[in-house]
């Protein structure tokens, strides 16, 4: 196995053993002292392998890819620690929930408590939950705590983007470096890896399920398959959202890869053993717990049931219209201009782009990019024939279908924050893999875009949520923000929300350090805008996974090889 791959396998297979450990924990109803117990076996288990991992860091890919979520790393945290009240839309307290739930299994509380929402236990999946419930038992239960862990779990999906944008890649040495400035510029990354909630880690298993789908399919590999699987799994019961890509590749093992295993049957029955083991951790403790509340508290199951037959077909269909065509367009949901409200309305309609809409979802100029992109490798599959040509269509379009109908609700905005991430994720590191082999002109478009989405997607979104109400308001008219621009979406229920509450954000904390934040979040971007413009500029075209030039191996004449010969000969 590969080191890149031992790394992302390993971090999914620990934090998965880490959450069987915990939920045991919770189930046995042992004192949450016992976590640090885990910590230490944990510990002991680096040590007896330290030569193995010092083989694994001492390999250069393994240190630029943890290079690289360094840096990703500081940009989210830098972020993470100028929110001092969350907003945007309509999303309001799924940061507390998440919150109250990752106490509910470190404390123990009442089965048939209620959370913010009027969420029941079993209405979500609790794999993060457990893991934010560990990690406090060890480092603190403030919510500052609880931040910082819910960011770093989100930022993992980078590293089965890292072996996605490899395999996307003409030569699979895709540049990490330009991975990590396509993140850093995606604000329903950034977004969602700064929110409180569960949806990227739950990206994260499915990206890795996918990869390691597609390592088995191709070599024939049963533990590659198996490996998949049990990511999958694990991913649904992180968040449900993981259920269409389960059930697509699903479907695609036993009608493609299944037929022409020879050990077929031995490899299915593991897969199921180990996908019942891993399912069964939650929904044997829910279902003996809660019986038919497993299903029917979850909000696909009783806000689709307020809905004919008839109703729900259209309701879907008329999701994922709008889940494709910009609201905008539409005229829903546009907040006017007026006295006091300029930038109220430009951030709200920007939000909106970025976190409900498939194709703005992929970034201002995203979707022009996967298109010229998918083109150019049509182009090459026609001199070499991939089974992966139907893949991708078929996934795709499976998924958004079957994403946007398992929702429950009817929104006019569009639903693709909730199912749709993973397949916006994915065609991220399709694009960051295919950066380099594309004309100057076509990676300086690129790098357009992400200039457009973090000015308008990260910095005005973050400049609004650094802003407070009253007397604790940060630096008043900042921007030209006024009190009104301020009232445009959730703003002002979160606020209110977080003081009822009276928790204290990683924010507010550094406070009296702000500046020196800002210096810090600016330094970074600057940074990786200089480095996507030279990468923009590079005439040899492809570039390699160490951001080193690497010529095309275009065909050439006769008479140009031989003048090439000549002159390595004579440097020789």
């Amino acid at each position: 196995m590969p080191p890149e791959e031992r790394v992302a396998s390993s971090v999914g297979l620990s934090l998965l053993l880490i959450y069987l450990s915990s939920f045991l924990i919770f189930l046995l109803r042992l004192p949450a002292a016992v976590h640090g117990s885990i910590l230490l076996v944990c510990a002991g288990m680096t040590f007896a392998v330290w030569r193995d991992l010092g083989r694994v860091l001492k390999d250069r890919e393994v240190r630029r890819l943890l290079l690289g979520f360094g840096v990703l790393a500081i940009w989210a945290l830098a972020l993470l620690s100028l929110i001092r009240n969350y907003s945007g839309d309509n999303w309001y307290g799924d940061w507390l929930e998440h919150y109250q739930r990752s106490l509910f299994f470190l404390d123990r509380l009442d089965a048939g408590i209620l959370f913010q929402g009027g969420y029941a236990v079993p209405a979500r999946p609790p794999l993060m939950n457990v893991l934010c419930g560990h990690f406090m038992a060890v480092a603190g239960r403030n919510y500052a705590v609880y931040q910082l862990i819910s960011t770093l779990l989100s930022l993992l999906i980078y590293f089965p983007a890292s072996l996605l944008a490899k395999h996307f890649s003409r030569n699979r040495r895709a540049n990490l470096c330009v991975l990590v400035t396509f993140l850093m510029f995606n604000p329903m990354v950034v977004q969602n890896v700064t929110y409180s909630w569960t949806k990227l880690l739950a990206a994260f298993y499915i990206l890795a399920g996918v990869y390691f789908y597609l390592r088995g399919w191709h070599e024939n590999k049963h533990s590659w398959t198996l490996m998949a699987f049990t990511s999958l799994s694990a991913g649904i019961v992180t968040h449900y959202s993981a259920g269409p890509y389960t059930l697509f590749l699903a479907i695609h093992y036993l009608l493609v890869v299944f037929p022409s295993r020879k050990a077929r049957w031995t490899e299915l029955s593991a897969i199921g053993l180990v996908a019942l083991f891993v399912l069964g951790t939650w929904f044997g403790y829910s279902i003996s717990s809660y019986g038919r509340g497993t299903v029917t508290s979850t909000t696909s199951y009783f806000e689709a049931a307020e809905f004919t037959a008839g109703q729900n077909v259209a309701k879907i269909a008329a999701n994922i219209g709008d889940s494709v065509v910009p609201h905008l367009i539409r005229g829903v949901g546009v907040q006017g201009f007026g006295p006091g409200l300029f930038w109220g309305p430009i951030r709200d309609a920007a939000f909106k782009l970025y976190q409900f809409n498939l194709l703005f979802g992929l970034g201002s100029l995203g979707s022009i990019l996967l298109v010229f992109g998918l083109l150019s490798m049509r182009k090459e599959s026609r001199r070499e024939r991939s089974p992966e040509r139907a893949f991708w269509p078929l996934f795709a379009l499976f998924c958004l279908v079957v994403g946007i109908a398992v929702q429950g609700e009817r929104y006019d905005l569009g639903l693709t924050h909730i199912t749709l991430q993973p397949l916006v994720l994915i065609g991220i590191t399709f694009l960051a893999g295919r950066f380099g082999d594309w004309p100057i002109g076509v990676r300086w478009l690129a790098w357009s875009g992400l200039v457009i989405d973090l000015l308008f997607g990260i910095a005005l979104h973050f400049g609004f949520q650094c802003l407070t109400f009253g007397a604790h308001r940060a630096n008043p008219g900042r921007w030209g923000i006024t009190s009104r621009d301020l009232l445009v979406g959730s703003v002002w229920a979160n606020w209110e929300l977080k003081q009822k509450q009276g928790l204290i954000y990683l924010g507010d904390l550094l406070l009296p350090y702000a500046w020196a934040v800002e210096s810090l979040a600016l330094g970074v971007s600057v940074a990786a805008l200089a480095f996507l413009a030279r990468q923009a500029s590079n005439r040899l075209a492809a570039v390699d996974g160490s951001g080193q030039a690497a010529r095309k191996s275009e065909p050439q004449s006769p008479g140009a090889r031989k003048l090439r010969s000549r002159k390595q000969s004579r440097r020789a």
